[in-house]
């Protein structure tokens, strides 16, 4: 069993890695559609969200330009693969950041690290 000093000490680093994080991400910008934010309740099925990723892996090949097209196709499937790593929705929900990301020295990458559920 756990003393006090210690679930204190772990839930205080678990606050600092959460702001970390948040600050991250909000230093990150998207380039146009090209960046998937998907948000899940912890009342919800993450099938109902494969689903709805699969439709949508569809409807981007509708998209006209090549490049924007594949960022977004890629960012879909990096978003369905990290998905299928839940078998259900943890008790806090989940929230998937994915996508191309501009580079503060210029470029691009595609993050697909940013996941985390709490």
């Amino acid at each position: 069993m756990k003393n006090e000093e210690e679930e204190e000490y772990e839930r205080n680093l678990e606050m600092f890695r959460l702001k970390k994080l948040i600050q991250d991400l909000d230093q990150m910008r998207g380039l146009g559609t090209s960046m998937i934010t998907l948000i899940i309740n912890y009342k919800d099925q993450i099938n109902q969200f494969s689903k709805m990723l699969v439709d949508e892996v569809g409807k981007a090949s509708n998209i006209k330009s090549r490049v924007t097209r594949q960022n977004v196709t890629d960012a879909l499937t990096s978003t369905m693969e990290k998905l299928r790593l839940y078998n259900k929705t943890p008790k806090n929900g989940l929230v998937i950041y994915c996508g191309l990301v501009q580079m503060p020295q210029g470029g691009e990458k595609n993050d697909q690290n940013r996941f985390r559920t709490f």
